[in-house]
């Protein structure tokens, strides 16, 4: 009686533990949404804003990247962000920063609802009450995951909807509501990212392997993981305006074609050197060596199953970037309450272990503030600027060429002339022309330059105008500071 008492206790000191560390990762999932603004890779924008753009009818299909033309984006993302969109405009919201607002919104909310599932989900894997508090702890607190939650890319809204799938791999066997559930979940996760596929065919391979479901429970959620293929496939056909499988043809161009080999090869061991250095150490070691320690010694694990399979593949491909295995972060905190479970020492009374735990501790609470209040692609504040302006820039004469130009958040599209050449001699001109002209750089040097011309007024800055001196010229000579002026006539 008394231990059932105990149990009972615990289980509700739990309960107050999962409450309070979600209100703490909501309140950073918010601030998130509002303030980290813009994009951690351009492809964000580039492969899914414009391409809602363009069913806005806001963007012309001459200037759409390659993939367009290649068919290899799916529409799935695109056209659920354009029917936001058209609802959001139907409404009187057209300002982009809000529409996009919005969709952060969206994509966070539904990264944070997965966040709750999968801790409840992953409590079953660790023995040790205090282990288990560990890792509500661990995964509420995590750094990059707010962030990476306000993301409205396809690796963020493809690993909520794989944890929705997961949850459900083992009560396959309890209902079939269960198995079209998680094989609708696992086709839209692998729809919106198709490297996502690796993880769903384990994971649902695994308890047939593992003989812990009946082979009809198997056949179910395959047939609802091709229904959402095939329902997507539809909406392919509504975005391109042809019968196309976009699937193939992202196999096809990408490694029968070796397309992506052309964006740049790195290293086979490229994901270990750069998770420990863009994970921040010493927190990365606690984001890398869980893997290591449950690869090595649980390789027939669930979690081995779902996460080497996936890991071992991207490592082969030759084109890698740190964003496409995101989605292995979040099982570090449940790799490292297995590993507690099994290794019961005196870890902790290490001195040095300790002072190490601090740091990383120190530096993880460092990054949260860091990534949930800074704009995620600093020069958004640019095009904020310029799409408040009662006057817009038609013609914008670029000394430093803007790549990968937000064309959504433009009120009306500027055409850039790049000044490529005698850079130096352009600025020079301008001191004895009259002809009204906007100028953008975010070199310093030529920054410096431009102040010194009488009738070129600085109109825009991303640093503050007390910075923007000879003095400070050696310190930010590397830097990139956006900055606008405007020569008079």
């Amino acid at each position: 009686m008394l231990n059932k008492f105990k149990s009972l206790i615990e289980t509700k000191d739990q309960k107050a533990l999962l409450k309070k560390a979600f209100i703490f990762s909501a309140i950073f999932h918010l601030a998130a949404v509002i303030f980290s603004e813009g994009f951690h890779r351009p492809d964000e924008h580039l492969g899914i804003f414009r391409l809602m753009s363009y069913k806005l009818g806001n963007f012309p299909e001459s200037e759409l990247s390659w993939e367009y033309g290649a068919q290899i984006r799916p529409w799935l993302q695109p056209y659920a962000f354009y029917i936001i969109a058209k609802v959001s405009n139907f409404l009187g919201i057209v300002n982009p920063f809000f529409i996009a607002l919005i969709l952060r919104f969206i994509c966070s909310a539904l990264g944070f609802y997965t966040l709750i599932k999968f801790t409840k989900f992953s409590l079953q894997y660790v023995k040790e009450l205090s282990h288990q508090n560990l890792l509500i702890i661990l995964l509420a607190t995590m750094w990059y995951l707010p962030f990476f939650h306000a993301r409205t890319s396809a690796e963020n809204l493809s690993l909520s909807f794989f944890i929705l799938g997961l949850i459900r791999v083992p009560r396959l066997n309890q209902s079939i509501k269960n198995c079209i559930l998680a094989g609708l979940f696992f086709g839209i996760s692998y729809i919106l990212r198709f490297q996502t596929g690796v993880m769903v065919l384990f994971a649902v391979l695994w308890p047939l392997v593992a003989r812990k479901i009946q082979i009809k429970y198997f056949i179910y959620t395959s047939v609802s993981i091709c229904i959402a293929i095939a329902l997507s496939t539809v909406i392919d056909y509504l975005g391109y305006g042809v019968w196309t499988f976009s699937s193939w043809n992202y196999v096809y161009q990408n490694i029968f074609k070796g397309v992506a080999s052309g964006f740049g090869v790195s290293p086979w061991y490229y994901y270990f050197t750069k998770s420990l250095a863009k994970g921040i150490p010493p927190y990365s070691f606690f984001l890398v060596l869980p893997f290591l320690w449950m690869w090595i010694k649980k390789p027939f694990h669930f979690l081995t199953w779902v996460t080497l399979p996936f890991f071992i593949i991207h490592s082969a491909i030759g084109h890698k970037e740190l964003r496409f295995i995101f989605a292995l972060g979040i099982f570090a905190p449940v790799m490292i309450g297995m590993y507690l479970d099994e290794n019961k020492k005196d870890w902790y009374k290490s001195k040095v272990l300790k002072i190490f735990i601090i740091l990383a501790v120190v530096v993880n609470f460092t990054a949260l503030l860091i990534s949930s209040l800074k704009p995620a692609y600093t020069p958004i504040s640019f095009y904020k600027h310029l799409y408040s302006k009662e006057e817009q820039v038609s013609t914008l004469y670029s000394l430093s060429l803007i790549r990968d130009e937000l064309d959504f958040y433009q009120k009306e599209k500027f055409e850039q002339v790049y000044i490529k050449e005698n850079k130096l001699q352009f600025i020079e001109s301008l001191k004895n022309e009259n002809q009204e002209k906007w100028i953008f750089t975010s070199n310093f040097n030529y920054i410096l330059k431009l102040e010194s011309i009488k009738r070129c007024n600085r109109d825009f800055s991303s640093y503050p105008s007390f910075l923007i001196k000879e003095k400070f010229s050696k310190v930010f000579k590397r830097s990139k500071i956006w900055t606008l002026y405007k020569c008079k006539n």
